[in-house]
């Protein structure tokens, strides 16, 4: 749809959106390898390969981390096409997501207690669906290109709607 580059996007993301969105998923990592590197001290007992073992462990899931949420960024892609609202999101596996503008209920800016130590806002759009997945989450905006969102989705909205001001 978009091609290989992934480049079409509505507005880029922020320079440390990488950061915000790996860091609290980084922080369960160690809390939880944290708990593992415990057990492995306690398990030196048996042998003292255990802790070294540990140690590479998490290593590697923090270098995964680091490459997951950077690909992450490189290939979710959004855009507002004449008719609908386009997201594609996805590592392993794409994920397409059209909203059609005369289905979106609301749009929301809002930040998480890791994006605020970053500057960066989340974008929600927001559907009336039976399915209970009605909102679509563009992360890792600046202030401005949030509010440019918000504004550019409102005006389409409003032009499928016939709304007057």
């Amino acid at each position: 749809m978009l091609g290989e580059d992934f480049s079409k996007r509505f507005v880029d993301f922020a320079p440390n959106a990488r950061y915000a969105i790996a860091f609290p998923n980084m922080l369960i990592s160690f809390g939880a390898l944290g708990i593992l590197f415990a057990i492995t001290l306690i398990a030196t007992l048996i042998s003292p390969f255990f802790p070294i073992l540990g140690l590479v462990l998490l290593v590697a899931i923090v270098v995964f981390e680091w490459w997951y949420f950077g690909e992450f960024l490189k290939k979710f892609a959004f855009e507002l096409r004449p008719d609908h609202f386009f997201s594609r999101k996805g590592v392993f596996k794409a994920s397409y997501t059209m909203i059609r503008y005369e289905r979106i209920q609301d749009i929301h800016i809002n930040q998480s207690i890791f994006e605020m130590l970053f500057g960066l806002w989340n974008v929600s759009v927001f559907t009336a669906t039976a399915t209970g997945r009605g909102s679509e989450n563009i992360p890792g905006l600046s202030k401005e290109n949030a509010e440019s969102l918000k504004t550019a989705l409102f005006q389409k909205i409003k032009k499928v709607k016939k709304v007057v001001d």
